[in-house]
């Protein structure tokens, strides 16, 4: 890659310039707030991490070599999206300025991240390619995350069109994984799972691959149903509402999701930002996550969003999967108090994690224990509704082996593993 002067592209909220990216000779990547943003008492809030809890800027300019500062750095897609956008658009795999450049105009939330020239694609001089891809065929969307899916817009007839360009899809849609079986069923189980127990959830379906459209080449061959979920921060076609996971709010890289930072750093935050009937929120999708044992809930797994703006909420749940009837893993994701792994995790745990959050402890106890019995009730009438009985056996063994649900931890593990390696599911 051969950069030979400053490239700069605009960031707006919407419709408003908040500030700028520029990348260097170096390499190194530059975001600075604009004056006008910062001089704006009403100013749209980018992101939490950046701000402390009085709304004072934390600093005007972050830098990191060579990749985007971690805020942006997470609005990139990973995997096998981020190999096909890079491949499409003529771009190296780690180009995270380009990445950003070609698929800025529509990210998750309403960042908007545009070159002034009105250019697509990068010019050589700024690391493009030296002949100009087809824009029909590049990816200009990104959607975090390992798992192959791509946004969509409903259609008159009843399908689902993936458009390349993004704009203004309002479906997410999660396809089949070429390694796992029933994982959109087994998420969508588990999150009307979540709503029949009180938990935020957007609206989905199942639908079969032959309703959806414009699939591209790579995803050809796949069999099975997709999950189609509603974007919480596309209420509407050509709708954005802001959202930020806590990855980035904590300004670290994608690949750090599992690292630096525990639940209880969650909890502060949420506690910081919104307030006890949130925290409540929180514990309840924590409890939740660990009777259906899903080892997935890092930092990119639980996100805000910013409804008018300014004043953030608790996003509604996603990426809710049986993650141990595929992988055969017993580890909670991120520390809970003193547990890693599901069979340590008591009531005492998330005593200890209010505790080291700063938060109520009576609010935090209460929360776990109410949604331990509201899990229990409802899994006896939904068990034997299970798309894959490994799920079923799953939580069975989890809510007799964890002592937050009055298991034994001495209980002996059955769990056959479908998968063959560690990796996630979503």
């Amino acid at each position: 890659m051969v950069i030979d002067r400053p490239n700069a592209l605009i960031v707006r909220l919407g419709n408003q310039e908040i500030g700028t990216l520029v990348r260097l000779p170096d390499r190194s990547i530059t975001f600075t707030f604009g004056q006008s943003y910062l001089e704006d008492e009403n100013r749209p809030a980018l992101s939490w991490g950046f701000f402390d809890s009085f709304k004072h800027l934390r600093a005007r300019r972050y830098s990191s070599n060579p990749r985007a500062p971690g805020f942006f750095a997470n609005l990139i897609a990973e995997g096998h999206l981020r190999e096909y956008t890079a491949h499409r658009a003529g771009l190296a795999r780690d180009d995270d300025f380009g990445l950003l450049w070609v698929t800025g105009y529509d990210l998750t939330g309403a960042v908007i991240i545009e070159d002034p020239e009105g250019r697509k694609i990068p010019p050589p001089a700024a690391g493009g390619p030296l002949d100009l891809p087809d824009l029909k065929d590049v990816f200009r969307f990104a959607l975090p995350g390992v798992q192959l899916k791509f946004s969509a817009v409903n259609e008159a007839t009843g399908g689902l069109t993936i458009r390349t360009q993004g704009e203004g899809t309002d479906q997410l849609v999660k396809l089949p994984s070429t390694h796992y079986p029933l994982v959109p069923e087994g998420e969508y189980a588990m999150l009307q799972f979540a709503r029949d127990v009180g938990i935020c959830v957007p609206d989905m379906r199942l639908v079969s691959l032959s309703q959806i459209s414009g699939l591209p080449d790579e995803a050809q061959g796949l069999n099975g149903r997709a999950l189609v979920i509603d974007r919480f921060d596309r209420p509407t076609p050509n709708t954005r509402v802001h959202t930020e996971d806590f990855n980035q709010i904590f300004r670290q890289l994608p690949e750090q999701k599992y690292d630096n930072h525990s639940f209880a750093d969650i909890a502060r935050v949420i506690y910081q930002a919104i307030g006890n009937d949130a925290l409540a929120d929180f514990v309840h999708r924590l409890v939740f996550n660990i009777g259906i044992a899903n080892n997935d809930m890092h930092l990119k797994n639980w996100s805000l969003v910013y409804p008018d703006g300014r004043t953030p909420q608790l996003a509604p749940a996603y990426d809710y999967v049986c993650t141990k009837a595929y992988l055969g893993h017993s580890e909670t994701g991120l520390a809970l108090g003193f547990a890693r792994f599901f069979q340590n995790v008591t009531i005492e745990e998330f005593e200890r994690l209010a505790d080291r959050a700063a938060v109520s402890k009576s609010v935090v106890r209460t929360a776990a224990v109410d949604m331990v019995e509201r899990f229990h009730d409802r899994w006896v009438q939904i068990r034997d509704a299970m798309p894959l009985p490994a799920i079923t056996r799953t939580i069975d063994e989890q809510l007799a082996r964890v002592p937050l649900f009055g298991g034994d931890r001495r209980a002996p593990e059955t769990t056959v593993e479908v998968g063959a390696s560690h990796e996630e599911i979503t």
